[in-house]
């Protein structure tokens, strides 16, 4: 394809896999967005880079949603992706600060050490169990990770607290170079679960879920491998919460470890 995209507005081949991989500039991504609104053809060829970079990573084959909403999202992902690299340099020096707090946790730091050890995957609670396969389903998913983006954060709070019966608070791991990307609600056996989406500046991804499960309450951190997936989770008062990883970049033992004290915190408040 040498171009597409009709009155003036020529969109290139390289542009087009750019903005599927959310690497243009705004000006950029808004030009190309106008030329999908006005080209069917452009579209198609949209729906098949989307095809070959889902058959690349190995996710689930699918159709492909609509490809002007799809292109919505990447832009917004692509923009969110810019941000955090404009901002990884002071993420790593408020990580340094942050892991210097944490070691000084006491109960905290015990626990970042005890959840270094793998347990079998029979000990996991069954919403773990869950979470698990939601995350390896999720998370690689370059087109919709999430159904609330995380400019609907407020929408997410009460959406999760009415469904919860429970007041929440989304947790934010900025100082660990994680932002949200947003999240969904997920049904289980075992009642609803809430599933939030964060990712750093590499593409690393993590999800941070929590519910009204039982899980020992025992103030430990405990660590489980299911399949590809790690779970790090803990009983924070009437919440059972669990971080979940399955990228070599992504160190879920230390997200857990920050998360856990925002959910206690949440808990005495």
């Amino acid at each position: 394809m040498s171009g597409r995209g009709g009155a003036g507005n020529v969109v290139s081949e390289a542009e087009l896999g750019a903005f599927c991989d959310g690497e243009l500039d705004d000006a950029s991504a808004a030009r190309v967005e106008a030329a999908l609104q006005a080209d069917p053809a452009l579209r198609s060829e949209m729906t098949r880079m989307m095809r070959e970079r889902a058959a690349l990573s190995d996710g689930p084959e699918r159709e492909p949603p609509d490809p002007v909403v799809a292109a919505l999202a990447t832009r917004l992902a692509g923009r969110l992706r810019g941000r955090r690299r404009r901002r990884l340099a002071a993420f790593a020096a408020a990580a340094v600060v942050a892991a210097a707090g944490v070691a000084a946790g006491g109960w905290f730091a015990h626990d970042a050490a005890t959840t270094r050890q793998v347990l079998p995957a029979s000990e996991a609670p069954r919403f773990v169990e869950e979470a698990a396969g939601a995350h390896a389903i999720f998370a690689p998913d370059a087109v919709h990770p999430v159904e609330f983006f995380s400019s609907d954060e407020e929408l997410m709070r009460v959406w999760f607290s009415g469904h919860l019966d429970h007041a929440v608070r989304i947790p934010h791991i900025e100082d660990l170079g994680f932002e949200l990307i947003g999240g969904r609600l997920l049904g289980g056996a075992q009642g609803a679960t809430a599933q939030l989406m964060y990712e750093n500046a590499e593409g690393d991804r993590v999800s941070v879920v929590f519910g009204r499960h039982p899980a020992p309450q025992d103030g430990t951190l405990h660590l489980v491998r299911l399949g590809d997936v790690y779970a790090s989770w803990w009983k924070a008062g009437e919440l059972a919460w669990a971080v979940l990883e399955s990228g070599a970049g992504a160190d879920v033992s230390a997200v857990a470890t920050r998360v856990a004290a925002v959910s206690r915190r949440m808990t005495a408040d």
